[in-house]
């Protein structure tokens, strides 16, 4: 699984998941957006969601985001990225609180240099406490990747005021394709934590800490020729990450 798919999931998931919608019935119709601003440890990052789940189970999703780092100016240039995320499949209600989704995903990463798209079918199981996924790329990449989401606030009979929500992806394999420099074929396991609290106003705000792979360049020396030669490896690090956020439902 390329890493910017791991980072759009994560991002994806901070505005709307799947798993908010854990049973579907007959008559039953839905229609949302939302744009979000967030900042953190990756700088700024504007996102916007829309959302319609039809009778019958039919559904399509999709989330634009774009990344500018530290920066403001929207000159599209240097680390700045567009990741855009969308979704469309059925969901079978089972119960008013258990259902089973499958359909299609496509994941594409454009920055100043490079553009890559990712496509994969899911299947899963969603209900209101938990939620899981299991991805199967086509194409180029088959490798099978997992996510989980548990939702705290059903396990208590008490209300709180604020929503706690957990996910975890897994990946076999980790391939960074879209780098175009070297595969570093590390799978493993990434960990969001999410605080969130939605207004009937429309407007959302929360906190996300998560720790995930992140791709980092480090500077390495060889001996050729009787000279030394420095130059750049990709090399894949983990590390922890926060942001908050403030957006508005409509």
């Amino acid at each position: 699984m390329q890493f910017f798919y791991s980072k759009l999931i994560f991002l994806s998931f901070l505005v709307l998941p799947l798993s908010n919608i854990y049973a579907v019935s007959s008559n039953w119709y839905h229609n949302s957006n939302g744009v979000f601003l967030n900042y953190g440890s990756s700088g700024y990052v504007f996102d916007g969601f829309i959302e319609l789940h039809t009778p019958r189970g039919f559904f399509f999703e999709s989330v634009a985001i774009y990344e500018t780092a530290n920066n403001l100016d929207f000159n599209f240039e240097g680390d700045d990225e567009i990741n855009i995320n969308s979704s469309l499949g059925l969901i079978w209600a089972l119960s008013n609180k258990l259902s089973l989704a499958t359909g299609l995903s496509n994941y594409a990463r454009h920055t100043a240099l490079d553009y890559e798209i990712l496509n994969e079918l899911f299947f899963g199981v969603i209900s209101e406490k938990i939620t899981g996924l299991i991805y199967f790329g086509f194409l180029d990449d088959l490798s099978p990747n997992f996510l989980s989401i548990l939702n705290f606030n059903p396990f208590f009979e008490i209300t709180f005021p604020v929503d706690f929500s957990l996910m975890g992806t897994y990946s076999l394999t980790s391939e960074s394709n879209y780098s175009k420099k070297q595969d570093t074929n590390e799978g493993g396991l990434d960990i969001l934590f999410r605080i969130s609290k939605d207004y009937q106003s429309g407007i959302s705000i929360g906190y996300n800490l998560s720790r995930e792979k992140y791709e980092s360049n480090q500077r390495k020396m060889s001996f050729k020729l009787g000279q030394n030669y420095q130059y750049d490896e990709l090399v894949v690090k983990n590390g922890f990450f926060h942001s908050i956020h403030i957006g508005y439902l409509f």
